[in-house]
């Protein structure tokens, strides 16, 4: 599973892909946007979440491949 940040109307939100290209909401994510939406976080904080996770991800892949 990957992240990914969207931008739409109202603000930027994140998704989880899956690796077939599906988006799903997971708890973690949900609770990212709806922080996004009530103004704690700014979208700034989306991107540097983002990129964390998928850092992780990739680590985390390439530990397993060797």
């Amino acid at each position: 599973m990957f992240y990914k940040v969207v931008n739409r109307a109202d603000g930027a939100a994140i998704v989880a892909m899956s690796e077939s290209g599906m988006a799903t909401i997971t708890p973690e994510v949900a609770e990212i946007n709806d922080m996004r939406c009530l103004g704690v976080v700014g979208d700034e904080a989306l991107h540097e979440f983002v990129s964390l996770q998928n850092q992780i991800s990739n680590k985390r892949a390439n530990q397993a491949d060797g």
